[in-house]
């Protein structure tokens, strides 16, 4: 998944990543789903309930898809959490909204989980990652060391990157001085050892730069993207001055500019303005294989709240979210840019999650205050069904 990705996968993430908390081992609790207690989903809405959080261990785990299909013919799996009184879940589907396996798992907290391509990673407290494929079985494990910043996930391969900090100096920084952070991006995996790939430095007056250096805040398909987050993330914006991309294998570094990087994908380049007024920090700049910036048509009452390029790069997905005042209701939509001629289209009611795949998006489309709330695979030609109840994790892609 590109997001990711923020969950961040901007998912914040990520965004552009999502982060499930206190999900119990794997291994040995998948859950099949079949006979007449399956739930169907595969209907106009609002044909179908949550999915109970049942859960029954099979002796045999069930594959996603049959081993001779082509990756071509292979769905993406779609994971998410339900919250539920007996027993909350981590459950996974296909795009008609039909279970295919669950875990249990506790509740917030940690370990947390993340998605991108077709692994699943699972972070624990004590600096290591359990990664798992699709149908939920294990694929191996690693370690981390301390970080700070973000811990990013590859698209292609059972590997993690994080950003940690090597040193101040001077140290101890005298109040107001003029001080230089340093550190570093590591990767590891499974049967791969931590290593350094690159190193940063910001210099600032001490406690400018504070805890945070350069970040990462994405894996994609053009390497480590490290970046502040976007100016309506607040004070979390972070400090450094450049967004860049290196290259995991060489540490090779490519600049992106000043602005704050939304998302890096096919060739097309999303940011937000850095140090925008109220009315810009509404717009996202498209750059790279195209040039665009949008603006919110409605200045001051709709927010950027998540942005997704599409997996083929065709389209860029802005999930809008008017929190309402004085009793109002939440306001929610999706505008949809074509990166081709620059065309924008407006999805009411959806707010986007990520895509399934380069036309239909996962968005949630109920604000009630549930803590599973629906969840539609919505179509850039207007259709639309009811793909779950709960909060999306992500989607796994074929292998």
């Amino acid at each position: 998944m590109n997001s990711g990705r923020a969950r961040a996968r901007t998912h914040a993430r990520t965004a552009s990543v999502a982060i499930v908390a206190g999900l119990v081992p794997i291994v040995g609790l998948i859950t099949a789903c079949g006979g007449a207690a399956e739930s169907k989903a595969g209907v106009p809405r609002p044909a179908k309930p949550s999915v109970a959080a049942t859960v029954v261990t099979p002796s045999v785990a069930p594959s996603v898809a049959p081993t001779s299909a082509s990756p071509q013919t292979v769905p993406p799996v779609v994971v998410i959490e339900q919250d539920a009184n007996s027993q909350n879940v981590l459950q996974a589907m296909d795009p008609s909204g039909t279970p295919l396996w669950s875990v249990p798992y506790p509740g917030p907290g940690v370990p947390a989980v993340f998605t991108a391509g077709s692994r699943i990673f699972e972070v624990g407290p004590d600096t290591s990652v359990s990664v798992f494929d699709r149908t939920g079985h294990p694929a191996g494990s690693g370690v981390f060391t301390a970080h700070f910043g973000g811990m990013v996930f590859s698209p292609t391969s059972a590997e993690w990157a994080w950003s940690g900090e090597d040193g101040v100096s001077p140290s101890p920084a005298p109040a107001g001085s003029p001080v230089t952070v340093s550190g570093s991006f590591w990767v590891a995996g499974v049967g791969e050892a931590p290593h350094r790939v690159y190193r940063w430095t910001e210099s600032d007056t001490a406690g400018a730069i504070g805890a945070a250096g350069d970040m990462l805040v994405d894996w994609s398909d053009q390497g480590l993207v490290s970046s502040m987050f976007a100016p309506w993330v607040g004070c979390a914006e972070g400090h450094q001055p450049t967004s860049y991309v290196v290259n995991p294998v060489s540490g090779r570094r490519t600049d992106l500019g000043s602005d704050p990087v939304l998302g890096v994908h096919a060739g097309v380049i999303a940011s937000a303005p850095r140090n925008a007024t109220p009315q810009a920090a509404q717009e996202v700049v498209l750059s790279g294989r195209t040039s665009f910036t949008w603006s919110e048509p409605l200045p001051g009452t709709e927010n950027p709240s998540g942005v997704f390029i599409s997996p083929d790069g065709g389209h860029v997905a802005i999930a809008l979210f008017n929190i309402g005042c004085a009793g109002d209701q939440p306001r929610f939509r999706t505008a949809v840019i074509s990166v081709s001629d620059h065309s924008v289209q407006y999805l009411p009611d959806a707010f986007a999650q990520g895509w399934l795949d380069d036309t239909q998006l996962v968005a949630q489309v109920t604000f009630n205050g549930s803590p599973n709330q629906e969840l539609d695979i919505v179509g850039l030609d207007g259709t639309r069904s009811l793909l779950g109840h709960g909060r999306l994790i992500g989607v796994l892609t074929p292998a």
